[in-house]
């Protein structure tokens, strides 16, 4: 369990007195290794206790910047800095309830209730450890954003809920030893919170892997991925689901239901200014799914069936933030051809997966499964859309490491991305059996295709600035992970590759 704050501390934190120590610290470099030595600096003034809160608040502010464009001026326990909600989820989410009367449950520091304050008629916040309720009152107060705040158990509120229009909890899904995977130990559990509220207006924030399709109750559940990585899952009832309109057509937009919060700037680094980079970006080869394991996609699992718990009724909706781009199951019918590859080779955002809509996405855009149980998609014309990455097949093939070796080093390939999906390979010891050098890259995607493994040699084709904005976010570090974990430890070497790297980059390979 991370370290937690009492009460004692609290009311240093929030004192005059701590702003001082916290501005002195937000300059220190704080990493591992510079730890003891901040320490030791501020303990020469301040008690253990206040200099370790301090420290701990600073690395804490650091690490929620990635979430919160204030971060610098908030406060936060680790825990509840982990389950929050970043700006852009919560916003998106809180459009739903404009105009109404809302209670958050399970409040925490406060990352969802400064997204509702912005556009409910009302704002209830409650939050059963008192810390962390009266961090979120000092949080909403950074934003200029109004609540009732309140300690209580979410499952025991002290007044009337019906007052309320809607209601929302993000139950917590850590415990002891770690994450919790099962709802019942939620805390608090979901079925309860179900039960208690269920005849309400109620949205649920849920772990994104949870199997929503067993649990039979939810109107409608919405996968919402931030930049291709898959981030939450929102269990909706009552008038909140299926409450945002979509247009005929494909349903690529969700209008506001008041307009509050459509105008709202992204946050720094969004995707409206990013500027392509010198020669193009269709050959840079970074996938939304991170660096680790020879670049391989974190969706290894198999397609999962179309959810059948919950009743045909239930709404299965993808959204992609920041684009606001959603799909669901009433866009286009779950089913499609099942062929070999054509000449491109589509890859669904992971909200497309994890919601159970690569077909439907392939019915929409006229697209064909590979496989029934892979979400591979294929086309023999180039189609754009948000929800997937596109790649040119230039060789599809049964797999082989000495026909991928022989084939890549024919390319003149030196850095090469390996995805793979229905197969026991581990991508980063594959990458490092390849042995490559050379000036080219390309993406090399292993799935199995009924009882085969297959192999398909590509290149990357953007067809959206969500792509580019991920793409954008990671290149220059993955391409140097990939450098340092391949050439030797000679300083010399490792210079040389750098500079060829650089022009890589510059020329737009």
């Amino acid at each position: 369990m991370a370290y937690q704050p009492d009460e004692r501390v609290a009311d240093f934190l929030l004192s005059d007195e701590a702003i001082r120590w916290l501005m002195q610290a937000a300059v220190f470099t704080l990493t591992p290794a510079h730890g003891l030595a901040n320490l030791a600096r501020l303990r020469a003034d301040l008690p253990p206790s206040l200099a370790a809160a301090v420290l701990e608040q600073v690395t804490l502010r650091q690490k929620a910047a990635a979430k919160f464009d204030r971060a610098a001026q908030m406060l936060f326990t680790a825990d509840a800095l982990q389950q929050a909600s970043g700006q852009l989820p919560a916003r998106h989410r809180a459009r739903r309830f404009a105009g109404m009367k809302v209670v958050d449950l399970t409040c925490g520091i406060g990352g969802d209730c400064i997204a509702i304050a912005e556009v409910a008629a009302m704002t209830v916040a409650s939050e059963r450890d008192g810390v962390r309720l009266r961090f979120a009152r000092h949080n909403l107060a950074v934003y200029g954003r109004a609540a009732h705040f309140m300690q209580a158990d979410a499952l025991q509120p002290p007044f009337d809920i019906s007052r309320v229009d809607a209601i929302f909890a993000d139950p917590g899904r850590r415990g002891k030893s770690g994450r919790v995977f099962n709802p019942r130990d939620y805390q608090p559990p979901l079925d309860a919170l179900y039960q208690l509220y269920g005849s309400r207006n109620l949205a649920l924030k849920v772990a994104p892997g949870i199997d929503y399709a067993a649990l039979g109750w939810p109107a409608e559940v919405e996968i919402v991925s931030v930049s291709g990585d898959v981030k939450e899952a929102v269990l909706w009832t009552g008038e909140l689901a299926g409450s945002i309109s979509l247009p005929s057509g494909g349903g690529l937009s969700i209008p506001s239901r008041t307009g509050g919060v459509d105008n709202a700037p992204l946050p720094p680094g969004g995707v409206d200014n990013i500027p392509l980079p010198p020669g193009g970006v269709d050959n840079i080869p970074l996938p939304p799914g991170g660096v680790r394991g020879g670049f391989e996609s974190r969706f290894t699992h198999p397609l999962p069936a179309s959810p059948a718990g919950g009743g045909a009724s239930l709404l299965r909706r993808a959204t992609l933030l920041p684009t606001s781009n959603t799909l669901t199951n009433a866009d286009a019918p779950d089913d499609c051809a099942v062929a070999p590859a054509g000449r491109y080779l589509y890859e669904p955002d992971g909200a497309i997966i994890r919601a159970g809509l690569v077909r439907n996405l392939a019915a929409l855009l006229g697209l064909w499964q590979l496989d029934p149980q892979i979400a591979y998609l294929s086309s023999d014309a180039p189609v754009s859309t948000p929800f997937a990455r596109r790649f040119t097949v230039e060789q599809a093939a049964p797999f082989s490491l000495k026909a991928l070796t022989a084939r890549l080093r024919e390319l003149r390939v030196g850095i090469v991305e390996i995805k793979k999906r229905g197969l026991d390979i581990d991508p980063d010891a594959l990458r490092l059996r390849l042995k490559l050098h050379g000036p080219n890259s390309r993406t090399v995607i292993l799935t199995r295709v009924g009882s085969q493994p297959m192999m398909y040699i590509c290149q990357l084709n953007i067809g959206s600035l969500q792509a580019v904005h991920t793409q954008g976010k990671r290149y220059f570090a993955a391409m140097m992970e990939v450098v340092f974990d391949q050439v030797p430890d000679d300083p010399a070497t490792r210079y040389l590759d750098l500079v060829a790297l650089a022009v890589l980059i510059v020329e737009g390979h």
